[in-house]
């Protein structure tokens, strides 16, 4: 069963005083660009200089997140996972952006799953996934993505039994299996929408006030 990742990318970490014109701000800035523009080459070399110049702590906070994601997208599956693991133990962090960064180090670990040969690695590789999913849940209890990925590694994990010559067994697991097509369905449509949403973002600095942008890359 193919496993559903969806990954949160965080443009630019909103800042309670914002320092537009500052070079750490300009960089991020530039970084994120380089992400936006699929040159992921380019934005892990922005965004790992950044990190390494002493930024102020919410750029630096932010810069590591990207990072991550960025890291995700070229399939360095481990070391996002590391990234992203050390993101959602920051307690500085808002719970929303812990949140994500607990999924989206589930979703590595489980693409880290399903490239495994070892069926000892994957299903410890599975359960750690598992675990990062709950983590996000607890924090954000309607997160959508993070339920339907928990329910798929789950499925993974536990195979469903074998078939049953009762109709009522039958019967419940043709429901099942219309519930999990029609999931499928909206979460793959999903996916098409908002790659071609992503490809039409532009960065909108933030307002005087603390906020925050979350944009989903399924």
């Amino acid at each position: 069963m193919r496993i559903i990742l969806t990954a949160l990318f965080i443009p630019v970490l909103l800042f309670s005083r914002p320092q537009k014109g500052s070079d750490a701000y300009d960089r991020i800035k530039n970084a994120n660009a380089l992400y936006r523009a699929g040159t992921y080459g380019q934005a892990i070399d922005a965004y790992e200089r950044l990190s390494a110049s002493s930024p102020p702590a919410d750029i630096a906070f932010a810069a590591r997140f990207n990072l991550a994601n960025t890291l995700y997208m070229t399939s360095s599956f481990r070391e996002a996972a590391s990234l992203f693991s050390r993101a959602a133990e920051e307690k500085s962090a808002d719970e929303e952006t812990r949140a994500a960064a607990f999924f989206n180090a589930g979703n590595a670990l489980a693409a880290m799953a399903g490239r495994s040969t070892d069926r000892k690695q994957t299903h410890t590789l599975l359960r750690s996934s598992l675990m990062q999913y709950r983590q996000s849940l607890l924090l954000n209890p309607n997160a959508l993505d993070a339920k339907i990925n928990t329910e798929i590694v789950l499925r993974r994990i536990q195979p469903p039994p074998p078939a049953s010559s009762s109709s009522t067994t039958k019967k419940n697991s043709d429901r099942q299996s219309k519930i999990s097509s029609a999931m499928k369905e909206r979460v793959l449509n999903s996916v098409h929408l908002e790659e071609k949403a992503l490809l039409k973002r532009s960065y909108h600095p933030p307002g005087g006030k603390a906020q925050k942008s979350l944009n989903k890359n399924w």
